[in-house]
């Protein structure tokens, strides 16, 4: 159990102990239901500390109790005449009451006149105090109420119960920049973990507060808390909040997360904090949102994520592996995952630079033949929101594109494939491709993105800093190194255009745009590898 379970704090934020008497042993402690024993600090790390020392006092006793073990006085402390205390202690309880004896505290009659006068005083001068106090509560409530001000109610209504709304809001239909339902399992995933360390009444949400939820975002490791819960992994470690915020406790052996990761919690939870402000009027935030505001400053935007090199890709495309499927065995259809699907994807990646879900979601009419500005012909991938197709949705406003199909691809049978599947009456590229279905709708392509993970890992390609998006920072890189004109590269990858010569390129949307100087590019590409046929597998 958490050393926090024994503390509590007072109005001033001084912290002290508190021990729970169980009620078979109450008359040994004058039916008192509880102990409490100041920690004499308003550091919750220091208090924490404190707290576990008289916790093992504490429950020794209640041992020695339970068991009808004979209690040993083992010290003796006493009040001296200046007031303090004394403690006696020579470890033989004998020992202890001869020198009680010696130095115990005896006074002459004009000390102890002394003494009590100094007692009288003090009384009358806090009976004086109090009366004062009592008779200017008295002039207050006889005072007109035109001039009292009444006391501001503080709005009681908890960040949980705010976090219901702020859900309800974001998936609302029609608002604008709402959540997704990818997103909105993401988001739903990071403030969960926020309310269980810090719900509490959003107006009594202050700088303090925020602060130390910063703190545990920048301490836990990946994945500690699941469901909304510390993960069963951590806990059966006996990992916790408290340890990984002790500085004194080495965690040195739990990896840390990314900055990404942390600062996406940190923006999340802010984005929450700032709607309950301006949506709700909680102005009280302020503060809190300013706290995070800082962290976010502090966080570094730069990613650890790499294009593949040489090497990896020979192992992903090229070389035989351990593993029980690639390109030099060939692929099989096993657990749902179309053989096709395996073979494709990947060199789609490799040559377009689009993500896993814009190649999932492709339908068969986006692959087709389009002309360039010169009237000559060419094999396109129109990545675009699919009319047919209300799951089909990108990143950004920028992301739909034409990206002509490189000549490995075709000579590699790709188009061949495309007509296949048409003549089988299939609509979608990858029919047996389909996104997780969860609370809030149709979310990510779960057993694909798992396919690709284990696929890769078979390969020999484990360092986590190369995904399947490593594919787009490989032909950003290749185009770059080649002195491509940056609108080009933009226009390959779905990024923003900021120039001129981007601005009239996206004039009239990415279907009105000149497909003729991307063809020219993309066959340029030149990985260096040896393409294997497609082989099935059964």
């Amino acid at each position: 159990m958490s050393s926090t379970n024994f503390m509590c704090k007072n109005r001033h934020g001084m912290y002290y102990a508190r021990f729970i008497i169980p009620k078979s042993l109450l008359q040994h402690f004058d039916n008192k239901k509880e102990v409490r024993r100041s920690l004499q600090t308003d550091s919750r790390k220091l208090a924490i500390k404190r707290a576990r020392a008289y916790r093992v006092e504490f429950e020794k006793i209640v041992d020695e109790l339970m068991n009808n073990k004979p209690m040993e006085t083992r010290l003796i402390t006493f009040i001296d005449l200046s007031m303090n205390p004394v403690t006696v202690d020579t470890g033989d309880d004998k020992q202890d009451a001869e020198l009680y004896n010696l130095i115990k505290p005896t006074e002459t009659e004009e000390e102890r006149t002394t003494r009590l006068k100094h007692a009288e005083e003090e009384r009358t001068t806090r009976l004086k105090h109090t009366e004062e106090i009592h008779q200017a509560q008295l002039r207050a409530i006889a005072a007109p109420a035109a001039l009292t001000t009444p006391a501001k109610l503080i709005n009681p209504k908890t960040l949980s119960e705010y976090f219901v709304d702020y859900v309800k809001y974001q998936t609302t239909d029609g608002i604008k920049g709402g959540w997704i339902a990818t997103s909105t399992v993401k988001k739903i995933g990071l403030l969960k973990p926020f309310l269980l360390v810090c719900d509490k009444p959003a107006a009594l949400f202050d700088w303090d507060n925020a602060r130390e939820y910063i703190k545990i975002a920048h301490a836990i490791p990946p994945s500690f808390f699941e469901n909304g819960q510390i993960a069963k992994r951590f806990n059966k470690a006996g990992l916790t909040l408290d340890m990984l915020l002790d500085d004194n406790i080495d965690t040195s052996s739990y990896e840390t997360r990314t900055p990404s990761s942390i600062g996406g919690d940190i923006k999340t939870v802010r984005s929450f904090l700032n709607w309950i402000k301006t949506e709700e009027r909680v102005k009280e935030l302020g503060d809190a949102i300013e706290a995070f505001d800082h962290a976010t400053k502090r966080i570094s935007s730069e990613s650890n994520r790499r294009a593949f090199n040489q090497d990896e890709l020979k192992a992903l495309f090229q070389d035989d592996s351990p593993g029980r499927e690639n390109y030099v065995k060939g692929f099989n259809s096993f657990r749902g995952i179309d053989a096709n699907f395996k073979y494709w994807l990947p060199l789609l990646g490799l040559y377009t630079g689009a993500a896993l879900s814009e190649l999932c979601q492709l339908h068969l009419s986006d692959i087709r033949k389009h002309n360039a500005f010169d009237n000559s012909e060419h094999w396109i991938i129109d990545f675009n929101v699919n009319p047919d197709d209300e799951d089909s949705r990108f990143k950004n406003k920028y992301r739909p594109r034409l990206i002509p199909i490189h000549k490995a691809l075709i000579d590699l049978g790709f188009t061949n494939y495309v007509n296949g599947q048409l003549q089988k009456g299939e609509k979608e590229l990858f029919p047996t491709a389909r996104r997780n279905v969860g609370e809030y709708g149709p979310e990510s392509f779960g057993p694909q993105s798992q396919w690709w993970g284990e696929y890769s890992s078979n390969a020999g390609v484990t360092d986590k800093n190369v995904v399947f998006h490593s594919f787009k920072h490989l032909l950003d890189t290749k185009l770059f190194n080649m002195r491509c004109d940056r609108d080009i590269v933009a226009a390959f990858s779905g990024h923003s255009i900021n120039t001129m010569a981007g601005n009239v390129y996206r004039t009239g949307g990415h279907r009105d745009a000149d497909i003729g100087p991307l063809v020219e590019w993309i066959n340029k590409i030149d990985y260096g590898l040896v393409h294997h046929p497609f082989k099935l597998v059964k």
